[in-house]
């Protein structure tokens, strides 16, 4: 097992709610943001400050239940607790004790961890980090507003939303 003294914080909120600020505040802290990160674009000059592995895998993640990260309905607890019984969860192991093996703390950020967290919390626990979350809250008309502009192209026509 995981050392226990290992502390991961998760940053928690939509996208567009002010969660890459945050994410870079707490870094500062000391917290590890990894050297595997989403790159900036016109979107987020500033950047991302999200593990591209970790995007990766909760795009799999999505993909194996049938969701989306804009769909608007419930995803079932058990849902996602069921998965802890697949593949996808010691991939998900395996790559956060990767994430966390040379840092006794490290910061983890990717939008899609909000809907995903009954599995991330299955995955952290038995590691046996210790665990903190910080949330996002940003008025909901602002994000879907900064949603709607990021996600229009100069055409007026909506992008894949499965892209930042």
């Amino acid at each position: 097992m995981s050392n226990p003294n290992k502390l991961i914080v998760i940053v928690l909120g939509s996208h567009r709610s002010g969660t890459s600020v945050i994410t870079k505040l707490v870094s500062y802290l000391g917290f590890n943001l990894g050297v595997k990160l989403m790159e900036p674009n016109r979107d987020n000059p500033k950047g991302y400050f999200e593990d591209v592995d970790i995007y990766n895998l909760n795009e799999k993640i999505l993909k194996a239940i049938n969701k989306n990260w804009y769909d608007i309905d419930f995803i079932d607890r058990s849902v996602l607790v069921d998965l802890t019984n697949e593949k996808i969860f010691n991939e998900a192991i395996s790559l956060i004790k990767e994430k966390i093996k040379d840092n006794q703390t490290i910061i983890i950020k990717d939008p899609r961890i909000s809907i995903l967290l009954p599995f991330w919390t299955k995955v952290f626990e038995k590691l046996e980090l210790s665990t903190k979350y910080v949330c996002s809250i940003r008025n909901p008309l602002d994000v879907s507003l900064s949603l709607n502009i990021r996600d229009r192209n100069t055409s007026g026509v909506q992008k894949d939303h499965g892209q930042k």
